[in-house]
């Protein structure tokens, strides 16, 4: 059985689903579609996962850095997903790294001679549990947005919360 919950936040409203245990879905409502996950039963209930989860959201929408790393999460994705989620489920509050800086990680970390920033990509593009699974603290090259499920404005604000990104016009680059 899934559990399903929403959550106000000040960029959208969320849809929390959990099983008893671990978070398995944490998304923007408007840009979720729960029929193509093909759960036979969903209640609308709060779980304890998602009372914490929920508690933690305020406190982070309010600008108070949160560690969503120990929260848990349950995961149904590929194998290369999962091991991307892995690594990025680390990347601090407040910080960003790159999709290239992310592949160089997967690398030594799984021992690969070669891993590329788009299929990088392409695993943040699919990913379940928005913040849980940090991938707006995932930038370009360049340091600039990138590409975020929820639109790049969200994701810019993901990271103004957290003070992590400043626009190119702001930045004192020499």
């Amino acid at each position: 059985m899934i559990f399903k919950s929403y959550f106000k936040s000040p960029l959208g409203k969320l849809t929390i689903l959990s099983t008893e245990e671990k978070i398995t879905h944490l998304q923007f409502t408007d840009l979720f579609n729960l029929k193509t996950l093909k759960i036979k039963e969903i209640v609308d209930d709060e779980t304890e996962v998602i009372k914490n989860l929920k508690a933690n959201l305020k406190l982070y929408f309010s600008g108070i850095p949160v560690d969503f790393s120990k929260t848990p999460i349950e995961l149904t994705c590929s194998e290369f997903q999962r091991k991307v989620y892995s690594i990025l489920i680390n990347q601090p509050y407040g910080t960003v790294t790159t999709y290239g800086e992310l592949a160089l990680n997967y690398l030594k970390k799984y021992n690969l001679p070669r891993m590329s920033a788009q299929a990088i990509g392409g695993a943040m593009k699919r990913n379940p549990i928005l913040l849980v699974i940090p991938c707006h603290r995932v930038l370009k090259k360049d340091h600039s947005i990138g590409g975020f499920g929820a639109g790049s404005e969200i994701k810019q604000q993901l990271l103004e919360i957290e003070n992590a990104w400043e626009p190119k016009s702001k930045r004192n680059e020499y």
